[in-house]
């Protein structure tokens, strides 16, 4: 009987095409599983980037890549698993697979808004009319509460300071109310606007108010009816 041995070179080089042809496999696994990665990496940036047009002058979306290996997403269609979820900050962010979105994966992403916003350009006092030389432009991060933030100067001007501001805080909505032009017993006009009427009446103020506020006005012993300041002595109301 013949015995045929193969010399340890060809067993050598038996086992280096087999790990080669391993490798080759586990690689282009591994590439296409980074490519559907990719994909709904990329279906989650487009999503948030439309979902935060007009926030700021600038955003800054970071896509947090997954540990595990999601497969195959076809036609992802993300979406907010929390609707009223601030489009800001660290978010959360679901997407649907499939035609009839059988299948949903959940990814976690990190907004940051840069802008343009109003700080005090000195230190203000309580009870202060905001004056221009009193305002300055900054650029940066917006707080997370970016909504609340006051981004042009204008909206400022007349308005009275509520507390302490130190040179350089921003400015927020809750911190400056609207200096009052009705007192509250003043005589004021009240006129109601329609489509193609209006019709006025005088009352008594029962509130004080800034221009843009909602009173209330006596027209009577037994009405009273709640209107938006205009200007000095005269509310609106719109039905």
């Amino acid at each position: 009987m013949t015995l045929q041995r193969i010399k340890r070179p060809h067993l050598r080089a038996l086992r280096v095409s087999a790990l080669a042809a391993l490798w080759v496999f586990l690689g282009s696994i591994h590439a296409v599983q980074a490519d559907d990665n990719r994909a709904l990496v990329q279906a989650v940036q487009q999503f948030l980037y439309a979902e935060t047009q007009g926030l700021a002058d600038e955003v800054v979306i970071e896509v947090i890549q997954p540990n595990a290996q999601f497969g195959h997403c076809v036609q992802p269609q993300p979406f907010f698993p929390n609707p009223a979820q601030r489009s800001v900050g660290r978010v959360s962010v679901g997407v649907r697979c499939g035609g009839q979105g059988q299948q949903v994966r959940y990814m976690q992403a990190q907004i940051t808004l840069m802008g343009h916003y109003v700080v005090a350009a000195q230190n203000i006092l309580p009870g202060t009319l905001l004056t221009l030389d009193m305002l300055t432009m900054d650029y940066g991060e917006l707080p997370r509460n970016g909504g609340d933030t006051i981004l042009e100067k204008e909206q400022l001007l007349g308005k009275l300071v509520r507390r302490s501001l130190r040179q350089g805080q921003v400015f927020q909505s809750h911190m400056v109310q609207s200096a009052p032009v009705i007192r509250r017993g003043d005589r004021v006009s009240v006129t109601v606007q329609g489509s193609g009427f209006e019709i006025s009446r005088e009352g008594e103020a029962m509130d004080e108010g800034g221009v843009g506020d909602t009173i209330r006005v006596r027209l009577s012993q037994r009405e009273i009816v709640s209107g938006q300041v205009k200007a000095e002595a005269r509310v609106i109301i719109q039905p």
